[in-house]
């Protein structure tokens, strides 16, 4: 069984063979892809209690996130407004003037509005939070439940990937590598793509130095129960608290030795390293 049909049974599992089509179509228009934690769990088979499904959305630069302040809609009884952009683009604000891509329009009729999380009016929430190596970031991110017995939670994140495509923005961005696998839609035709196929079989990968501590330390503990082992230049970490106060020190010696270099004062250091 390929990794494509092994991820569209799962998907099918969860929507429906109905609605799954049309979640593909949505991702094809939206140029968008499924990926994280959903791939590694339909490549292995297993599933994991609590576990989200990660989609991620890019979004050019011509396109604003918010309805821009020129633009007139009739708010009374409408959710979704179709509105034909300065530029010639038509895109969907929601009433609260958020964009909305093609794949969460699909989203919201499928999902429980008691349940959704207000999920049209979180945009910009993660504003900020992240910011890829190139320049990237995440513009908002939006929770959506199925309303069926799955119950299961969506995540769609909008992503500025400053012209890269996604799926090196992907690559480049996740800390594990057996993260790194996405799912999409081109041409009519699925896909998966995954940046290294071992670590996921293995459940073990080389674990990278991220700057927010706190949130790799999560990561690490959830992965490490889910049967998953991580390695330093070829060691086995067997107290990731221990590694990263060895890597973190080391690293904020680095940037002070910069700093000073430089002539600067480093006044947001430690809250950089360790209260992020």
């Amino acid at each position: 069984m390929s990794l494509t049909t092994l991820v569209e049974t799962r998907l099918s599992e969860i929507f429906g063979q109905k609605n799954l089509v049309e979640i593909q179509t949505a991702l094809q228009k939206s140029q968008a892809v499924i990926s994280g934690s959903f791939i590694v769990q339909c490549i292995l088979g297993e599933y994991w209690e609590g576990s989200d499904i990660d989609i991620y959305v890019p979004i050019p630069e011509d396109i604003p996130t918010v309805m821009p302040h020129d633009i007139r809609i009739d708010h009374d009884h409408c959710e979704v407004h179709d509105v034909e952009l300065n530029n010639g683009i038509k895109v969907k604000y929601s009433c609260g003037g958020y964009l909305i891509t093609e794949i969460e329009n699909v989203l919201f009729h499928l999902s429980d509005e008691k349940e959704h999380n207000g999920c049209y009016e979180q945009e910009g929430e993660s504003e900020g939070q992240y910011c890829g190596l190139f320049g990237e970031s995440i513009y908002g991110m939006r929770e959506y439940i199925i309303k069926n017995e799955t119950k299961q939670k969506i995540q769609v994140m909008q992503v500025n990937t400053k012209k890269l495509p996604l799926g090196d923005f992907i690559f480049r961005s996740f800390d594990f590598d057996f993260c790194k696998a996405f799912y999409g839609v081109m041409e009519k035709k699925s896909f998966v793509n995954c940046f290294d196929l071992k670590s996921i079989f293995s459940k073990c990968c080389e674990m990278e130095y991220t700057v927010n501590m706190k949130k790799s330390l999560e990561r690490f503990e959830k992965y490490s129960k889910r049967g998953f082992q991580f390695t330093y230049h070829g060691e086995c970490i067997k107290d990731v608290y221990l590694h990263y106060l060895d890597v973190g020190i080391k690293q904020m010696m680095n940037e002070l030795s910069e700093c000073h270099k430089n002539g600067e004062v480093p006044v947001n250091f430690v809250k950089k390293f360790v209260f992020e």
